[in-house]
């Protein structure tokens, strides 16, 4: 799941992280059942840790995992989605505005879209929109700026993409845009930073990138971008990555397999630039701050090699030599996020012939883990206590209406790491740590917050962050 969140301007008042080394756990397989095609993240209880849901074919349906809030899962069912309808990619997010994360399942056998409502921990269908042939490549963001999370998708075998408009209560209004031969995934970016986000799609066969401009909801094609004539484009991320303040494209690619970067210079883009992944058959990309040094990362999933690899960005949107961690078989998709509440974005691959997902937990940022323990009760005075935090170092306090997966967007320290609260977060509290790693901040809290705010806490030396709790 790719989610963009609206830039914390209070972080630019603060000073940036140190860097880290690459450190993974060995990945952990989790029975999915036939086929998965696609994994999001989601707090699915509402607990403030971040579960998991994945496809699986026969029958078609989205096998959920709850989280134990240390990152590891434990089968909790699942839902049908329909006889004979393919799920593949999914995607998490607040859809229908009512505080909890939903899920929109790519239906590729009947060229279909539905949303998933999370009504408190269980799941009950909404609405449908018809998209194109073959579908895949499903990306999530608030392309209009109003405040709801829309999606688009790429169309394999109807040479298009779609954008679906969200009307602010999970239902769409879709868009139909023209691509190249065979496109393979579709992304958001806000490539020319006016506030509303741009489209681009990979075209496998054509060995190009189409990218639409959106300027007021309406997508018009600004460029088609080479891949060169012996690479193949499939996944597709949008992320800053070299902090310009400009959306810019990583892009999976096989034949050879590499990262390509196509970097914005607001109507145009330099690139690519082909950096190899070190596995084979790259077919994703995710981005995501994995050494907690401030800028974007990439981790890539390597379907013929059956492992993921991770590149370090140099900050300039230039990338190292990867590490490698084995995964289950032929993993398709890969995503980032937060499952522990520490020590960095962790990586979830949904392994299409290994019938499983890998949960690869990331240690590069560890050194103790960040806890937020609350005093008092609500309303009245309340103390929130942070233990674990770098002694004499800054700690962040962050406030928001719900718990998701919101992203620190670039640009800010930390950038790239993903917390525990959905796209309301916020500054609440900067404090610094004193010598023993604790920090305290003391609220009196009004009745009109009680069990409805949520809190994290950020220690910024290291990009760690803490449990959520709610108030």
């Amino acid at each position: 799941m790719r989610i963009h969140l609206l830039n914390l301007s209070l972080f630019a008042l603060l000073a940036g992280p140190a860097a880290a080394q690459f450190t993974f756990d060995p990945g952990v397989n989790y029975a999915v059942g036939d086929r998965p095609g696609g994994v999001a993240a989601l707090d699915i209880d509402n607990d403030g840790d971040l579960d998991l849901a994945a496809t699986a074919d026969n029958p078609d349906r989205v096998v959920l995992f709850l989280n134990n809030g240390s990152g590891v899962f434990a089968n909790a069912g699942s839902f049908a989605t329909g006889a004979g309808t393919g799920a593949e990619e999914l995607a998490a997010g607040d859809l229908d505005g009512d505080g909890d994360a939903d899920l929109a399942v790519v239906l590729q056998n009947s060229n279909r879209l539905r949303v998933w409502l999370n009504q408190g921990g269980s799941f009950t269908a909404g609405a449908m929109a018809v998209i194109g042939l073959e579908s895949r490549g499903l990306d999530i963001g608030d392309h209009d700026d109003d405040g709801d999370l829309d999606l688009t998708v790429a169309n394999r075998d109807s040479n298009t993409a779609n954008v679906l408009t969200n009307n602010g209560s999970a239902t769409f209004s879709v868009t139909t845009l023209t691509a190249g031969d065979e496109p393979r995934a579709a992304a958001f970016s806000d490539i020319d930073s006016d506030g509303d986000l741009d489209v681009a799609v990979t075209n496998h066969d054509a060995r190009t990138v189409s990218v639409f401009r959106n300027t007021g909801g309406s997508f018009a094609l600004l460029t088609t971008l080479s891949s060169g004539p012996n690479v193949r484009p499939e996944g597709i991320t949008g992320a800053d990555l070299n902090m310009d303040g400009l959306g810019d494209f990583a892009v999976a690619s096989n034949d050879p397999s590499v990262v390509q970067i196509y970097l914005s210079q607001g109507a145009s883009f330099t690139g690519p630039n082909n950096y190899a992944t070190g596995g084979i058959g790259s077919g994703d990309v995710a981005a995501a701050d994995f050494d907690c040094d401030g800028d974007l990362d990439l981790a890539t999933s390597n379907k013929d090699s059956n492992n993921l690899s991770v590149m370090a960005n140099n900050g300039a949107g230039a990338f190292g030599t990867p590490a490698i961690v084995a995964t289950g078989t032929v993993p398709e998709v890969i995503i980032a996020a937060q499952l522990d509440g520490q020590n960095g974005p962790d990586l979830v691959t949904a392994n299409q012939l290994g019938n499983n997902m890998t949960v690869v937990m990331n240690q590069s940022c560890s050194g103790g883990g960040v806890v937020l323990t609350v005093q008092g009760s609500c309303p009245g005075p309340m103390g929130f206590v942070a233990s674990g935090a770098t002694p004499g170092g800054r700690v962040i306090y962050l406030r928001a209406f719900g718990t998701g997966s919101a992203v620190i967007p670039a640009g800010n320290p930390c950038a790239g790491t993903v917390l525990g609260l959905d796209n309301s977060a916020a500054v609440a509290a900067s404090v610094t740590a004193g010598p023993g790693g604790n920090a305290l901040v003391n609220v009196n809290v009004p009745a009109a917050a009680c069990g409805r705010i949520f809190v994290q806490v950020l220690d910024v030396a290291t990009c760690r962050t803490s449990n959520v709790a709610g108030i």
